[in-house]
């Protein structure tokens, strides 16, 4: 960012560090009028950070107009985000075949997201292992793992480390520790937060956690929410919720989730005031948590209103949900129909919808069984 005009550093950094959206977008727009050079590429990627995908990808589109650099990256990666993998591909092809740095490890990271392309992907992870980019050989283990070439993906991972990348480290470790070395592990993972890895603190936490070493897991958590990580209350949250007698900081946990904007905040405070049977507030949390984008919250709100008895505004929230593809949302909003009398029609569509989907093969089987009587 050094390079960047001191506006737009001070953007990007209310927006990273302070999370203040109004006062990071006032700066950026003031920039992107005072056509400061590189404006409109940090305008895109502020909004992208945000989610804010359909906004970002027009922005981003000038900045490629106007060649700023970095844009077709930017941009190839908002198109990914929306799910127009094609209009991303088409961007990188081109300057990847051209050998330029970079886009040979975002187009194998792209086509690497979808299971069709797997040959293509690693073609283009060779391709950025041989122009020696930095970040190639732990994205090249990452794709191996997804694909079960475990003994491979190690080997790229330790030809990371070797050269120095943090995140090699993190994954190496959660490698090891799911061969059941825990020791080796937490070696990795102790090596990575002291190398600036910080987030491999919450990797600690979890084994700790798991390990039933419970003062070593809150400590790790305490010093993930002192350093600032990403979903850090939420989790050190969850950790609490499940220990006897802290459901007073853990719900100031959930609460101070919410109030960092840490996406999944809602969400989790929702399950946890309804595990409370704090029922009536944790449907706000629900709402909220569907605008933050989380659509998995419909579903609980379509079971809470079945059971109340509030047919309508259950059968629109199991739509919502059905709509939004979770994939255990078929099953439910069947049996609501069945049990409401629906016609084979309507089972018929909901089934149609659970294949398009990948809803698991057991509840396919289920609904075809109702649509049939």
């Amino acid at each position: 960012m050094q390079d960047l005009d001191p506006a737009l550093q001070q953007a990007l950094r209310l927006s990273n560090d302070e999370d203040d959206f109004d006062a990071a977008q006032d700066l950026l727009l003031d920039a992107v009028t005072r056509k400061i050079p590189r404006s409109q590429w940090a305008y895109g990627t502020f909004l992208a950070s945000w989610g804010r995908y359909e906004e970002a990808e027009p922005v981003l589109r000038s900045a490629l107009a106007n060649q700023e650099e970095g844009a077709e990256l930017a941009l190839a990666g908002v198109l990914e985000d929306m799910g127009h993998t094609q209009d991303a591909v088409k961007i990188l092809l081109p300057k990847a075949q051209l050998g330029v740095p970079g886009f040979s490890l975002q187009l194998a990271d792209t086509l690497a997201e979808h299971l069709e392309y797997r040959l293509e992907a690693e073609h283009w992870y060779l391709k950025a292992l041989q122009q020696d980019d930095p970040d190639a050989p732990n994205n090249y283990a990452v794709h191996l793992g997804s694909l079960g070439r475990k003994e491979e993906a190690k080997k790229f991972l330790l030809q990371g480390i070797k050269a120095g990348d943090t995140k090699a480290m993190v994954n190496y470790a959660r490698a090891l520790s799911e061969d059941g070395n825990g020791e080796l592990a937490i070696q990795f993972w102790q090596r990575a937060v002291s190398s600036g890895e910080v987030s491999a603190l919450l990797d600690l936490a979890l084994h700790y956690e798991e390990s039933e070493q419970l003062d070593a897991a809150e400590e790790c958590y305490l010093q993930a929410v002192t350093d600032g990580l990403p979903e850090a209350h939420v989790k050190y949250g969850i950790f609490l919720s499940e220990l006897e007698g802290r459901e007073a900081d853990a719900e100031s946990s959930f609460l101070a989730a919410i109030d960092n904007r840490e996406p999944s905040g809602h969400w989790e405070y929702a399950l946890y005031l309804n595990e409370l049977g704090r029922k009536g507030e944790a449907v706000q949390q629900y709402h909220h948590a569907i605008e933050d984008g989380c659509t998995d919250a419909y579903l609980n709100l379509a079971v809470y209103h079945e059971l109340r008895g509030e047919k309508e505004q259950a059968e629109q929230n199991y739509r919502a949900s059905l709509d939004a593809g979770d994939v255990l949302a078929p099953i439910g909003y069947a049996e609501f129909l069945a049990e409401n009398g629906a016609s084979a029609r309507r089972l018929h569509a909901v089934l149609e919808r659970a294949r398009e989907i990948g809803a698991p093969e057991e509840d396919v089987s289920k609904i075809e069984r109702m649509a049939q009587l």
